[in-house]
């Protein structure tokens, strides 16, 4: 089927432009005036066994939509082409944080069990399974040896961006400024876009370990974003930086999002510290982990949040207004890879090092640190 692309008031007389759609200017030469008209090229007909299609809105979108370079978008564009071109098995991807992984056995296994499950079809809690929110209370307690009500500090989300987005809609207005590291992961700018924010980048520094310098923050900012381990640099964050973070927060009024996807792949097998473990943390911040990087499992969609009651009642009212729910067989597979009882965490590392280690040696004019 060939397409074409047309406009509203050339439906009727079935007709395309052949070229161009933007009405051309004509001079009258037969007015002393020389007035103009403007006139539409010249047109083709369509013939009658094709399809028309309409691309043409009538309708200009939110100016916010021009507004983004769409590159996590653009990568698994390409991504896609690559493998209908060439086959799975013939793909590298280096673009983005794409683990080319299987998740947990143990994680796959749960979620085979409930997909016959009544009760997982139906619509869920918003907030998250009770066994899940459960699990996360043990898992912090265990990861970083901090203690939170599972009922009342927890929430589930469809992903770590999932989760910004809805912290954004639930503390910011129109033009309130968003502080992001420089250099960044790109959809902390997309997020910024999508709710009409000002973003602010502070830079962070080799010289200075890829740390902030809070002395340089603005005295106006409504939410900072902090992303350690740090993605691109792999950068971890001592304990001292949250600290500081925290004191910051309090006295400028501005909600930290400890953003800690990759708090699990670890090189050297060294675990970073994560801003909850920072007393009176809760009050100003929330610690987001995602299921998509150490356990592999960026398809199923699934992360969760951690602040205090009051935070987390927010983020809930958030959600409503927008609706949805994280399936319940991928909460449950969820709890499976937060036990961990495989030992994958570690399996996994271990392949990531060796991944490393052969790339690094082969690339002798490449600083890899």
């Amino acid at each position: 089927m060939k397409i074409y692309t047309i406009s509203q008031n050339t439906i009727n007389n079935r007709r395309v432009y052949s070229n161009s759609t933007t009405p051309q200017k004509v001079v009258n030469s037969t007015n002393t005036n020389s007035t103009s008209r403007l006139t539409q090229p010249k047109l083709q007909r369509v013939p009658a066994n094709l399809s028309l299609v309409y691309f043409c809105g009538l309708i200009p979108a939110a100016n916010r939509l021009s507004k983004s370079d769409y590159l996590i978008s653009e990568y698994i564009k390409e991504i896609g082409k690559a493998r209908y071109l060439h086959g799975d098995k013939s793909v590298v991807d280096l673009s983005m944080g794409n683990p080319d992984l299987t998740p947990p056995e143990k994680a796959k296994e749960a979620l085979k069990a409930k997909v016959n499950d009544l009760w997982s079809h139906r619509y869920n809690n918003p907030k998250g399974e009770g066994a899940l929110l459960d699990e996360v209370g043990n898992w912090m307690q265990k990861r970083f040896g901090v203690k939170i009500n599972p009922k009342t500090e927890v929430m589930v989300t469809s992903g770590s961006s999932d989760a910004i987005d809805h912290i954004f809609t639930a503390y910011t207005n129109y033009k309130d400024k968003v502080l992001v590291p420089n250099p960044g992961y790109s959809l902390y700018d997309d997020l910024i876009t999508r709710h009409d924010l000002k973003k602010e980048q502070f830079d962070l520094k080799p010289e200075n370990g890829y740390l902030p310098d809070f002395s340089k923050f603005p005295d106006d900012a409504k939410i900072l974003i902090l992303n350690y381990p740090h993605n691109p640099t792999g950068s971890f964050a001592p304990k001292r930086v949250f600290e500081e973070a925290v004191k910051w927060a309090k006295e400028h009024k501005t909600l930290i999002i400890h953003d800690m996807d990759n708090s699990e792949v670890t090189h050297y097998g060294r675990k970073p510290v994560g801003i909850m473990q920072v007393d009176g943390a809760k009050d100003v911040a929330f610690q987001i982990h995602t299921m998509s990087k150490a356990q592999s499992m960026p398809g199923l969609r699934v992360a969760f949040t951690v602040s205090d009651k009051e935070n987390i009642d927010n983020l809930l009212n958030a959600k409503y207004l927008s609706g949805g729910s994280v399936y319940v067989p991928v909460q449950h597979a969820t709890i499976a890879a937060l036990k961990d009882e495989e030992g994958y965490i570690n399996k996994i590392n271990k392949i990531y090092r060796e991944r490393k280690t052969l790339q690094s040696n082969g690339c002798t004019d490449w600083e890899v640190r």
